[in-house]
């Protein structure tokens, strides 16, 4: 059951924070050595295809030698919509981590809530119940720090709202925040509730939006379109434009001479395409090396598969257990939802590691006590400076929203005297390890999975 991948959308203010965070569990992770030198995957400077090297390297090693290597891959199944919380916390503390960075992440995966939205349409809300936030900045670090010592190894669908950023009049953005004038900074939900709709209101404001006027189209379908051909020159270009001016004098006047013609420019177009075509893969793939983007990568052999996108829009549900039908997009919304809510709950965990953390619950291990002190000497439990804000700000590429359609140009472009604002707040929430709901919530984007049942709503998956 896994025909559609959900995309999970969630408070690009709250995605500041835990990059900040996430930063410094990084360094003190990486500083330290505690991830081992094998793990590439969500790594800076490395690529899971830096495995693949390795891989390779271990064949050559073991051919010049006259021995011989086994390779198992192992797939983990929905690893983060399963994941065991209080495990995780367990491997934390045995990695030393401590205070308020502890205290951050225990709090970070509690009480965390989703909804799904299929076009227009919103389901309820449902509470995760195990797992780590598919789609949160610092998911993939926690997941690396599950595996420390296990080596002995989309397009997403666009927010209600949306801000045309390239039109704004910054200046009168930046006046209205400073006009707001200054926020207590007390970490509660609605404080940050506060500092979000000032945001949201100069916003509206100052930068024109489209949330009554987007263009839907038909039926929600972007109709199959081919990607481009990088590899398409003037040689192809001409050659398809003499053939079709030969199909053009043969509609005209259908002589033999015009027949024999129009073949041969057919003929000679299909092989000049062909020729080009193959002569560019060449050069593919004598130049590609483990530090080109994998994006660019896959994007040049989709365009040499003449690969099609498809229809976005989530086909007809149907739960085989219960036979129930979903045809609107509320109700596809709700079983879907359902569906995501069953992934991440004990239900769908094996009896044997139930009984494991069962009893894992009542063992030494204290893991939803909070660490009493409040800074210590450790980096990463030092409180947030207005500097690490201003980087994760100025790095940041360009990404869905959640549901408040605030990005993270917006936030970048508030003035100096807001931006304290929201180093008030982050460091409120820091010390006091209180997250606020907004930032715990997740819009989730069903995504169809190519060669899956699409009316099977357990085939849809979380990212």
């Amino acid at each position: 059951m896994s025909s559609y991948r959900p995309i999970s959308l969630t408070s690009h203010l709250g995605k500041v924070l835990e990059t900040i965070i996430n930063k410094r569990l990084t360094y003190h992770l990486e500083a330290n050595n505690l991830i081992s030198d094998t793990q590439a995957g969500f790594r800076k400077d490395r690529q899971t295809l830096d495995q693949i090297v390795a891989l390779e390297n271990s064949v050559k090693v073991a051919k010049t030698n006259s021995r011989t290597v086994g390779a198992i891959f192992l797939d983990l199944e929905k690893a983060y919509d399963t994941m065991w919380r209080e495990g995780l916390l367990m491997k934390l503390k045995k990695l030393g981590i401590k205070g308020l960075m502890y205290n951050y992440i225990a709090n970070f995966n509690r009480d965390r809530t989703f909804q799904v939205r299929v076009g227009s349409s919103l389901s309820s809300i449902k509470k995760q119940i195990n797992s780590i936030p598919q789609g949160a900045v610092i998911s993939p670090t926690l997941g690396n720090s599950t595996l420390i010592g296990s080596n002995n190894r989309v397009e997403t669908h666009p927010p209600s709202l949306i801000f045309n950023t390239k039109k704004a009049d910054w200046a009168k953005f930046q006046k209205l925040l400073n006009d707001a004038g200054p926020t207590k900074a007390i970490c509660n939900h609605q404080h940050c509730e506060n500092v979000l709709r000032e945001i949201k209101s100069a916003a509206l404001e100052a930068i024109p939006h489209n949330q009554h006027q987007r263009k839907i189209r038909k039926n929600n379908i972007k109709y199959s379109q081919t990607t481009n051909k990088y590899w398409w020159d003037e040689t192809c270009q001409n050659a398809v434009n003499e053939r079709k001016i030969a199909l053009k004098e043969l509609t005209k006047n259908n002589t033999q001479e015009n027949i024999t013609n129009f073949r041969m420019k057919r003929n000679k177009a299909t092989a000049v395409i062909k020729k080009t075509k193959k002569a560019a893969w060449r050069n593919f793939v004598n130049n590609i090396n483990i530090r080109d983007n994998p994006k660019k990568a896959w994007d040049q052999i989709n365009s040499m598969r003449g690969t099609k996108l498809k229809s976005k829009k989530v086909a007809s549900l149907e739960n085989q257990n219960n036979s129930k039908f979903a045809a609107n997009d509320k109700d596809k919304a709700e079983l879907l939802c359902k569906q995501f809510e069953y992934i991440s709950s004990d239900g769908n965990l094996e009896p044997e590691f139930m009984e494991i953390k069962n009893k894992a619950k009542k063992d030494k291990y204290k893991l939803l006590a909070k660490e009493v002190c409040r800074y210590n000497i450790d980096y990463y439990n030092l409180p947030i400076s207005l500097k690490e804000i201003q980087e994760v700000l100025d790095n940041k590429k360009k990404s869905a929203p959640g549901e408040d359609a605030i990005t993270y140009e917006i936030i970048n472009q508030t003035p100096p005297s807001f931006k304290l604002k929201i180093l008030a707040l982050f460091n409120a929430i820091w010390i006091s390890s209180n997250i606020p709901k907004q930032f715990k919530h997740a819009v989730v984007i069903p995504i169809y999975k190519q060669g899956k049942d699409k009316k099977d709503p357990g085939t849809q998956t979380r990212d």
